[in-house]
């Protein structure tokens, strides 16, 4: 996962009331699938969808299947963030990391894919799984087809080539 984040981001978890940094090996490298959370306090469209994928998470994670979600935030400012994040049940990169998270949302954000924006990854290789996340979990409100991957379209190309889209 080194080639997603970058060997030396740490990442807020929740330790009850409080935050406390944690490094990427002991909590990301070990879980199956990865997926990197684009959402900002400021869009309707992000406070809507949160709840939605906090609850499937919830129900995917309870169910043992290995999933890590990590929060990139696109919030003005870090109150907005701390605000933002209190709602999410994972691991964020913090708000003062901010050329990874411009990196990732340089990547994987732009005005034609827009936020919230839910990319799945395989967390041993890098691969990207899914750019549409957001959707597959929408049309999966149980997560029974966990670890949504990309789906084909009836001409069997899939939405997009994972080969290229490895993070470097």
């Amino acid at each position: 996962m080194d080639r997603v984040f970058g060997s030396a981001v740490h990442f807020l978890s929740h330790n009850d009331v409080e935050q406390r940094e944690t490094e990427i090996v002991t909590q990301v490298q070990k879980e199956g699938v990865v997926g990197l959370f684009f959402s900002a306090l400021w869009s309707a469209q992000c406070r809507g969808f949160t709840p939605k994928l906090v609850e499937v998470y919830t129900k995917v994670v309870a169910e043992g299947h290995p999933f890590q979600v990590v929060f990139v935030s696109n919030d003005t400012d870090e109150e907005q963030f701390g605000e933002n994040f209190a709602e999410q049940p994972w691991l964020a990169i913090p708000f003062k990391e901010t050329q990874t998270r411009a990196r990732l949302l340089r990547k994987f954000v732009n005005k034609a894919t827009g936020m919230p924006r839910l990319v799945l990854f395989d967390a041993v290789t890098g691969k990207v799984l899914n750019k549409n996340g957001m959707e597959a979990v929408e049309d999966d409100k149980d997560g029974q087809n966990f670890p949504w991957r990309f789906r084909f379209l009836s001409s069997s190309r899939p939405l997009c080539d994972s080969d290229s889209d490895t993070v470097h």
